[in-house]
């Protein structure tokens, strides 16, 4: 089978069941409505009791720590893709 022909056939047919199985969601809010949470930024501007240029500071260590991970341990250098578990 090709794979146009078979695309365009399991499309249709999970259009076609998901008006079956009846998917129920929860009605969505309006946009006005939601209840708006104010974020904690305390009177010396700091948040978390950091101030925004520690946080950036942080959350880029942060990231760089988690990319030497990613390259160390997550990428299969062997045999391509990803090692999805890593311990």
């Amino acid at each position: 089978m090709k794979r146009r022909s078979f695309f365009g056939a399991s499309a249709g047919t999970a259009a076609a069941l998901s008006g079956i199985a009846g998917c129920q969601t929860k009605p969505q809010l309006p946009v006005q409505s939601r209840p708006q949470t104010p974020m904690a930024v305390g009177n010396d501007g700091k948040l978390a009791g950091k101030t925004l240029e520690e946080l950036r500071d942080q959350y880029l260590n942060d990231l760089n720590e988690f990319k030497e991970f990613q390259h160390k341990y997550v990428i299969d250098r062997e045999y391509g893709g990803f090692c999805l578990h890593t311990n």
